[in-house]
């Protein structure tokens, strides 16, 4: 049935499948944020920082939205959450501000991984360079890995591993740049022992009924994701994934939402290193969407939507970074009758590529559906030559 209005949290190209879908749905639909979309849009354009709760319900009251919708950011969930506490609809978002903290603030995630008894790297807390100072001179060891990050954003922005000591200081100030509370975690290597898990999934009355399981494409020691493909090659981890969404969603007291989340297999168990109650960006949930029939979309619209997927079509979902020339799309040529939607920013030009790579900004997004095995492993393979990462000259 369709509604009257809904206004979107975010302008990335993340939001670009919300916006799509959301037309199915509602007669007026709004996307407010600091900057234009990134795509174009018939949807009315608010100019607002997310983080100012005032002015997004002023926008809420003054535009008569009846409801928020948010994908991809952990900035607007965030927002939302405190949306919804103010009495605005936030359809498939059931959590309040007490709960999110607990799942955005990656120390506090860790501590109550520790809690529940999963797996959780040892880690520390660094917010000066004094700060840091004093952890190399007490708790670095030597021959160690570590990975530092900010504490409370999203998109692997200012992540780096970091296996000397050199390197500390300028993997510290970056991941610094990226939180929005001055505040970087350093923590213990977990080495993968097998592909990273990552996909977006449904929890009802606190049971899980579906995961988009896929891998994770990253580009060696960088976490940036390049890309994820999707089904996961195996399903042995099928049960220990079921059990450790269902924990944490009874620890923290969620009983339905639709979620993202990133683990990675150890030699000790599953590492959930994120578990988010959204859908992703990258347009993680069309792949899914294309892959097993399911439309995650829907489900987080609608709890009584029926949740029946179908024998996988594998596919692969990958953004379109900054390159070194427009001719880096080149290689999709290759694959081009597979292409089930290629989305580019007509308003990224060479000019503006050097303020998108400051920004850690995408210029496109691509989904192929791959039925043949052959191709879909090939193009895998593939995806550091598709999906560049790298600095436009």
């Amino acid at each position: 049935m369709r509604q009257s209005s809904a206004l979107i949290l975010g302008t990335s190209i993340s939001q670009y499948p919300i916006l799509s879908d959301a037309s199915l749905f509602f007669d007026r639909i709004g996307i407010c944020g600091p900057q234009p979309p990134d795509f174009d849009s018939n949807a009315q354009y608010h100019k607002v920082d997310l983080t100012s709760i005032i002015d997004l319900e002023q926008i809420m009251h003054s535009e008569k939205y009846q409801c928020i919708l948010h994908c991809g950011s952990d900035i607007a969930l965030k927002s939302a959450v405190e949306l919804r506490a103010r009495g605005f609809s936030t359809p498939g978002l059931e959590i309040n501000s007490f709960q999110i903290e607990q799942i955005l603030d990656k120390s506090k995630f860790r501590i109550l991984l520790n809690e529940i008894g999963m797996i959780s790297p040892n880690s520390s807390i660094i917010k000066c360079k004094e700060e840091l100072k004093k952890w190399l001179d007490t708790r670095y060891k030597s021959g160690l890995s570590f990975i530092v990050k900010p504490i409370d954003s999203s998109g692997s922005k200012g992540v780096t591993f970091v296996d000397k000591i050199s390197k500390f200081e300028k993997s510290f100030n970056l991941a610094l740049s990226h939180s929005l509370s001055g505040r970087v975690i350093i923590e213990h290597y977990l080495s993968p022992s097998d592909f990273q898990i990552c996909g977006d999934g449904i929890v009802r009355d606190g049971r899980l009924v579906f995961f988009g399981k896929g891998r994770g494409v990253c580009y060696s020691q960088s976490f940036i994701p390049l890309a994820e493909a999707f089904p996961y090659p195996t399903d042995k981890y099928d049960a220990a994934i079921t059990n450790g969404v269902e924990k944490i969603c009874k620890k923290l007291r969620i009983k339905n939402c639709v979620f993202n989340v990133d683990i990675i297999p150890t030699e000790e168990g599953l590492f959930f290193c994120e578990f988010t109650p959204r859908l992703a960006g990258n347009f993680l949930y069309e792949a899914i969407r294309y892959c097993w029939g399911v439309d995650l979309f829907k489900a987080q619209l609608d709890p009584s939507y029926e949740v029946s997927p179908r024998q996988p079509t594998p596919s692969i979902t990958g953004m379109l970074h900054q390159a070194s020339n427009i001719q880096s799309l080149y290689s999709l040529d290759t694959y081009s009758k597979h292409v089930k939607q290629l989305v580019i920013c007509k308003k990224i030009d060479k000019k503006n590529y050097e303020d998108y790579f400051k920004n850690s900004r995408t210029y496109g997004n691509c989904i192929l559906s791959l039925s043949d095995e052959f191709i879909f492993n090939d193009m895998i393979s593939k995806s550091p030559e598709i999906f560049r990462l790298e600095k436009c000259e």
